[in-house]
């Protein structure tokens, strides 16, 4: 009898354990409000999904559930934070957890800044800000007007009624100027950034393809992608260029960011041509993407349009020699293009936020799209109006509320100055030399990938300021 009682509770546990292993909501971790598993094995992710994104997801979530959000990815739980007020709390945070963009690993590699934690990750980041603030990226601003001024000049000899596929042209433009301040003028032909062009394409494809075929966001496994022949062999090509390219400069003048990458981070060769695989997969594709924004906006509204033109062309809104208005469109395109929706931290401690406790491990994101979507701290958020940076509006505005670049651990975007010189370029190139005319007839859609861009090519056509 008593072996039986034995064998019987053994199986009541055994069903138990079960119980909680394949349906995780059964075992809340913390007090934090939110979802349960939709699904025993991949939790939230099907809700993801029907969402179309994870940001899309996270703006539903935080609606229902406010500031401080919990769900399942997998069987992993995770936290969600859309307020500033909470974002402090997280000010030194530095850590980020791999598993909620492994879609990146087989492009950026294991050993990239991106995915790298701890004091050597903090060392990594130092090298990309010494590399890339300001005072660095300053001197590359006559190759980044010359290249602008490149395209203004094709667009000039664009008839009237010829329509320019903005996208397109962004893409274009951004890759020249992100190679040719990333590694030297000297270093490229139109062949060799075509050529270039077209392996970065085929890898970023088999991203979003593989983004596409998961979980509609930058999160879980990246199992397939490495057996595409396509991809492997972009991938090596695009790795051979920067090798050819450290071998070509050694004992020159010009080392570019490769030999930086040797030189000041201590890296081998073979991990510096990784972080030049990193700089680029990180600076082309929103820089390009900002860049359709901005103009597309522009083009959709005539005002703002009008402003700028008029600050450029009559030398009024200065302000110690930088242009307010200039400004307040980036920023304002930043904040309403949401390029960059999220980013992500965990601590290996159990740690308070918000007054709950949240175990070790546990990824918690910060949406900092759904918190620059807010119609709480917004008015109408979803309008493109860069009166909301005007110098009153941001003195009554906790600074916290628009981090386009992240915040946490001094792990922003590195190359933030790099994003604001080019598109400051670009705009007061072209809006000195054209008025932007959208193309009747578009539905122009964002799409939540791996960076928010459109959906379908953005048409337009441009006229000659008088």
């Amino acid at each position: 009898m008593l072996d039986f009682v034995i064998f019987a509770i053994t199986m009541v546990i055994a069903l138990i354990a079960a119980v909680i292993y394949l349906y995780p909501g059964s075992a809340k971790p913390t007090t934090v409000p939110g979802m349960t598993p939709t699904d025993p094995r991949e939790g939230n992710i099907p809700d993801i999904r029907a969402a179309g994104s994870l940001h899309e997801f996270l703006l539903d979530l935080h609606d229902e559930y406010g500031p401080i959000a919990s769900f399942w990815l997998g069987s992993k739980f995770t936290i969600s934070l859309a307020s500033p007020v909470l974002w402090k709390e997280q000010m030194n945070v530095f850590d980020r957890p791999g598993e909620m963009f492994e879609v990146y690993k087989p492009l950026l590699g294991e050993n990239s800044m991106f995915f790298t934690n701890g004091a050597p990750g903090r060392k990594r980041q130092q090298t990309w800000v010494e590399m890339f603030h300001e005072a660095p990226v300053s001197d590359y601003k006559d190759v980044i007007k010359k290249l602008v001024e490149d395209l203004a000049d094709k667009w000039a000899l664009v008839p009237a009624d010829e329509h320019i596929p903005l996208h397109e042209h962004m893409m274009a433009l951004a890759m020249k100027i992100v190679l040719h301040v990333g590694f030297g003028n000297s270093c490229w032909r139109d062949d060799d950034i075509l050529n270039f062009s077209k392996n970065f394409d085929a890898c970023w494809h088999e991203l979003e393809a593989q983004l596409e075929d998961n979980t509609m966001s930058c999160l879980q496994t990246s199992t397939g992608i490495t057996d595409s022949k396509r991809f492997t062999q972009a991938l090596e090509d695009m790795r051979s260029t920067f090798t050819k390219l450290h071998a070509d400069q050694q004992g020159g003048d010009s080392g570019g960011l490769l030999n930086k990458f040797v030189e000041l981070g201590g890296m081998s060769v073979s991990e510096a041509v990784g972080e030049c695989v990193t700089y680029t997969t990180m600076s082309v594709q929103p820089l390009a993407c900002l860049l359709t924004w901005s103009i597309y906006f522009l083009s959709t509204h005539d005002s703002a349009q009008s402003i700028l033109q008029d600050e450029l062309l009559n030398k009024a809104g200065t302000d110690g020699g930088h242009r307010r208005y200039v400004n307040q469109v980036i920023k304002e395109t930043l904040r309403t293009s949401v390029i960059v929706p999220y980013t992500a931290r965990y601590q290996d401690i159990d740690v308070e936020i918000g007054g709950h406790i949240i175990p070790q491990g546990t990824p918690v994101v910060h949406a900092l799209g759904a918190s620059m979507q807010d119609e709480t701290r917004w008015a109408m958020p979803n309008k493109f109006d860069p009166g909301r940076f005007s110098a009153s509006e941001e003195k009554n505005r906790d600074e916290m509320l628009f981090r386009p670049y992240g915040f946490a651990g001094k792990r922003s975007c590195p190359g933030q100055s790099l994003v604001y010189i080019t598109m400051a370029t670009v705009l007061s190139v072209m809006c000195r030399k054209f008025k932007f005319h959208l193309v009747e007839g578009q539905v122009v859609k964002p799409i939540y990938k791996l960076i928010t861009r459109p959906e379908d090519e953005i048409w337009i056509s441009v006229s000659k300021q008088s």
